[in-house]
């Protein structure tokens, strides 16, 4: 089972027409998500680790190593609105056409475990900074 099929399960299309970039671009985004409440889900967190480890990664760095690089962003970004808004602009243009499948992955995520009102606010900025 890939990443894409733990996120998309009725959609298995999904795993081979996202780009290595756009990739990247959901971890960074999940990744956030997991951080930006202050209330790390470990559940959450081991899923999308398990499920990474067997995904299709293309990139010149493990998917492993990119998940730390992606881990530090988000601690970054979470406590920074400038610097979470020009994130959340990069990880929108890297997305580019899978916007709208990618907010359907993080609210799917965000529902994992309940999702409080910090989740639901930090939902509506990507919506907003995904100009959707």
């Amino acid at each position: 089972m890939s990443l894409f099929s733990f996120l998309f399960p009725a959609k298995p299309e999904e795993t081979s027409t996202w780009s290595q970039s756009q990739q990247e671009a959901l971890v960074d985004l999940l990744y956030l998500s997991i951080y930006v409440d202050n209330h790390i889900s470990l559940v959450e967190e081991k899923k999308v680790e398990d499920e990474l480890k067997n995904a299709n990664w293309g990139g010149p760095d493990s998917s492993v190593l990119y998940v730390e690089s992606a881990i530090n962003r988000a601690r970054d970004a979470k406590g920074n609105a400038t610097l979470k808004a020009e994130y959340l602009a990069s990880i929108a243009e890297r997305l580019d056409e899978k916007k709208v499948t990618a907010i359907d992955a993080l609210d799917n995520v965000l529902k994992s475990d309940g999702t409080d009102t910090k989740e639901a606010a930090f939902l509506k900025e990507v919506r907003s900074a995904f100009e959707l």
